[in-house]
């Protein structure tokens, strides 16, 4: 079983992944960007073999030879526009270095967030939806985070909270968020929402129940909300969704039903012709 105390081999999904050892900045992106998914480490030894963020924010005061040589083995799978060097003073090796392994733009401290949150696309949802059988699937994660999973799959039926959730794992919500960006790469509010449109999605497909009444036993207020949340992760809204796979289902199951009733003619067209040779 995978330990909590390690990394990942794969982290994707991520919003930001910033390289510093100060504190302070660390806070000040996570107070100014609360809807990032923000990952900060000290040394990029600390991430798995392959990183994706959208954002990658270095600081170049935290750069040390190993996370050179991480940042040159990433190179290819960088976007160079999305590659933020902070402008603050470090060894002079370091800052002619940096930019020649991993290209990107010099941005000072006081306009980094401005940068980011205006660029940070709404697709969280859809690449969660996407992963969604990896996501959900329990048996793939350490303990604090199986649990989580598990109870998000237990309570799609109570609208779940975050701050429920914690106290119900009998950990904080910051410690929860960490671990699960760690292992999944979304946090906590994503995984909650994710397993309740899930199960919307199977009801909508199984039973013909007006929306109203899925809204209502799946926690939310209303089927307006509901189909807010679950437009978000499908790129479709509720009714779209059950009138496309299910019409779908049915026109496949009505071309089997003609195959097999041709099948059939065909078969009986058969027989009568070989009966009718030994009458």
């Amino acid at each position: 079983m995978a330990s909590e105390g390690g990394w990942g081999g794969f982290v994707s999904f991520l919003s930001v992944l910033l390289l510093t050892g100060d504190q302070g900045l660390v806070d000040l992106l996570q107070n100014l960007l609360p809807d990032a998914d923000l990952l900060a480490v000290s040394c990029l030894l600390q991430c798995g073999i392959f990183v994706a963020p959208l954002w990658l924010v270095i600081d170049p005061r935290s750069v040390k030879q190993c996370c050179l040589d991480r940042l040159a083995a990433w190179r290819r799978h960088l976007d160079a526009r999305r590659v933020i060097l902070l402008s603050y003073p470090a060894a002079p090796e370091v800052l002619l270095t940096l930019p020649q392994i991993c290209p990107g733009v010099v941005v000072n401290s006081a306009n980094l967030t401005s940068i980011i949150s205006s660029r940070l696309p709404a697709k969280r949802a859809r690449d969660a939806w996407a992963d969604r059988d990896r996501l959900l699937d329990a048996g793939l994660y350490p303990e604090t985070v199986k649990a989580l999973v598990r109870l998000a799959l237990d309570r799609v039926h109570a609208g779940l909270t975050v701050s429920q959730a914690a106290i119900a794992l009998r950990i904080s919500e910051r410690t929860l968020r960490r671990r699960l960006l760690r292992w999944t790469s979304f946090p906590p509010k994503t995984i909650l929402d994710l397993a309740r449109v899930s199960s919307v999605a199977t009801h909508l497909l199984r039973r013909d129940d007006a929306l109203e009444t899925i809204a209502r036993e799946h926690g939310f207020a209303h089927a307006a909300s509901m189909s807010r949340v679950f437009r978000e992760f499908v790129g479709l809204r509720p009714g779209a969704y059950r009138e496309r796979f299910v019409i779908s289902a049915v026109a496949e199951n009505g071309i089997k039903l003609a195959e097999n009733s041709n099948r059939s003619q065909k078969q009986g067209t058969v027989h009568s012709r070989h009966h009718d040779l030994y009458r």
